[in-house]
């Protein structure tokens, strides 16, 4: 297949926010080195090849609010994209959605597991920038994101269960 007939597909992404940071994790597997991330203020531009048969995934969206572009931090995995920004306008009230347009964008979730609403009554103490940036594994060594977890320890689903009366 040649470039003029190669077909840009949308990634699917999820999202989720904090006070002061937009995260956005883009779910495609193997992707190239060729990728491209372009934050302006108001808006995101990706693109990159990847999966198994090597497609052609883009984004281009504009955001509700703006972010610091330069705070732009990236955590790739094999199967993943996560990108970290920082809102230009931290605090409430939180946007009630990522991307300008009001309509449903098909390819963008909410991303529950890390979702923090503005009246979380557990919102981080320490809640710096960089702290999150850590909790959620960028420039920590995969060893240390694991505990330090091996084969060989113990399990206790490894246990004896007592014998049934």
């Amino acid at each position: 297949m040649d470039a003029s007939t190669t077909r840009v597909q949308h990634p699917p992404c999820k999202w989720a926010q904090r006070a002061d940071t937009v995260i956005i994790t883009i779910n495609v597997e193997d992707i190239e080195k060729e990728q491209r991330v372009e934050v302006e203020d108001n808006r995101l531009f990706f693109h990159c090849k990847g999966g198994h048969e090597h497609l052609v995934y883009e984004l281009d969206f504009k955001f509700f609010k703006e972010v610091d572009s330069k705070s732009l931090r990236k955590m790739p995995t094999g199967r993943e994209l996560t990108l970290a920004l920082k809102k230009k306008e931290p605090g409430t009230p939180f946007w009630p959605r990522l991307c300008e347009s009001k309509d449903k964008q098909h390819w963008l979730k909410v991303d529950f597991s890390r979702w923090k609403d503005e009246d979380d009554s557990d919102v981080e103490e320490d809640g710096s920038f960089e702290d999150m940036m850590k909790k959620m594994g960028g420039g920590v060594p995969q060893e240390e994101m694991l505990g330090g977890l091996d084969d060989e320890q113990e399990d206790s689903d490894d246990e004896e269960l007592p014998d049934l009366e």
